[in-house]
């Protein structure tokens, strides 16, 4: 008799994390004759949660999702869908599409940041 359940859970690998994080942004922007400068620094609460599933012994597809809440609602949220291939038990190379969005609010200058990046992305991921 199958257990589909019992193949699922080998073959799948979650997540989560929730913790503080501290960021420290540094921002300098040159426009035209003048520079805008502002460091910020903000404690924050970071949750993570991502799942994988395993095609192969050795080969994984999967996603994240993590966020972060600072004061005034600053932080940062981040997402990615990737492919996994471990080459030894503690070296794996990743590869994906990738999209962060950054939110942050400099409260003496009464500014805010807001930056995007989205794209593909490659890089090499050491568990330990």
């Amino acid at each position: 008799m199958f257990d589909g359940g019992e193949v699922l859970q080998r073959k799948l690998r979650t997540s989560i994390y929730l913790g503080l994080a501290q960021t420290i942004m540094d921002v300098t922007l040159v426009h035209q004759t003048t520079t805008y400068r502002t460091s910020n620094k903000t404690t924050e609460l970071y949750m993570q949660w991502g799942m994988s599933y395993a095609i192969t012994s050795s080969f994984y597809g999967g996603g994240s999702y993590a966020m972060s809440i600072g004061p005034n609602l600053t932080g940062i949220t981040e997402g990615d869908l990737r492919l996994d291939f471990a080459l030894f038990k503690h070296l794996q190379i990743i590869g994906g599409y990738r999209w962060l969005d950054y939110r942050y609010l400099v409260e003496e200058e009464e500014s805010s940041i807001k930056v995007k990046f989205r794209g593909p992305f490659v890089g090499l991921y050491i568990p330990f």
